[in-house]
């Protein structure tokens, strides 16, 4: 699983690291206390088509488990159609172990323009 940061101006993200999924919410919490985070985006899998599949079951079993150990924390989930793609044309992290790290900070970056782009605020600091 990958993990990311918003920059400070929330325009683009910065890759972090990658962890297992048994040291995701650990690692998460760790980070809760370190930065300046408002809101969890996690990345929804879902096909070219639309339509979902046993990923995305699982991504969103995880959600719930964010959802209910940091419940001060908004858990967004976005569509991350495509964005492992996109980072492997990242050259520092195309195929290694960082790629997913360069996954999670295409979907914080995309997440980060649709929120510039809506209505809505954008919350302070994202990861």
């Amino acid at each position: 699983m990958g993990l990311a940061l918003s920059d400070p101006t929330l325009t683009y993200a910065l890759p972090l690291e990658s962890v297992s999924a048994k040291e995701s919410v650990n690692r998460i919490a760790q980070l809760l206390q370190e930065e300046a985070i408002t809101h969890i985006v996690i990345g929804l899998p879902t096909s070219l088509d639309g339509s979902s599949g046993p990923q995305r079951k699982r991504t969103e079993k995880f959600l719930r488990l964010l959802e209910r150990c940091f419940p001060e924390i908004p858990v967004i989930a976005f569509d991350e159609r495509m964005t492992s793609r996109a980072a492997d044309a990242l050259s520092p992290y195309s195929r290694s172990t960082n790629r997913d790290a360069g996954a999670a900070a295409v979907i914080l970056t995309d997440y980060l323009r649709s929120r510039k782009h809506s209505s809505s605020p954008a919350p302070s600091h994202h990861g």
